[in-house]
């Protein structure tokens, strides 16, 4: 992928592709390869990029290094992934609910890092699939990528969370 995502994004909805396969599985392979042995060629990628296209490829630029996050390449892209996963999926962490498509979404790309070996995933990720049903999906992706104790955590959590109406605590209260 070059990691124009905004500009693949508007041609997906231009030409009504998939937006996993045309725009975000080829930039989260791109976020995932410059954490790697491919970070110069991503540096080089983005540097090639400087100027107009750049907008393209971070949510935060002017035009020659990404915005807001310390000069890191790395550290756009995976901000422009969240921001483009939010706005797609019109949901940000905690303030609900994904719909279907965006628990599709957020779950491919969760599988597409975990599936690589390389990295932890990145939080924003979790914290989107764990609201309402979309938890369910984390736990089966957590499973089939060996990640044992993230399963047991996250089922300790969903047991908190079912418990604590019950028990007839408030989840607000103050210490």
């Amino acid at each position: 992928g070059l990691g124009l995502v905004g500009l693949a994004m508007e041609i997906c909805r231009t030409y009504s592709l998939d937006l996993w396969e045309s725009a975000l599985e080829p930039f989260t392979r791109l976020c995932i390869e410059a954490e790697g042995p491919d970070a110069q060629r991503v540096a080089a990628l983005v540097d090639a990029a400087r100027g107009p296209p750049q907008a393209h490829m971070f949510v935060h630029t002017d035009g020659c290094d990404p915005m807001g996050s310390g000069g890191s390449v790395q550290v756009g892209l995976w901000q422009t992934l969240q921001e483009v996963l939010s706005t797609v999926c019109g949901s940000r962490p905690r303030a609900g609910a994904l719909t279907a498509d965006g628990s599709r979404l957020f779950s491919l790309v969760l599988n597409e890092i975990l599936a690589s070996g390389k990295r932890k995933a990145p939080q924003f990720l979790a914290e989107a699939l764990l609201e309402g049903p979309s938890w369910v999906c984390l736990l089966r992706l957590y499973m089939k990528h060996d990640r044992l104790e993230d399963a047991v955590d996250l089922l300790g959590e969903q047991l908190r969370r079912c418990s604590l109406p019950r028990l007839g605590v408030s989840s607000q209260r103050s210490f």
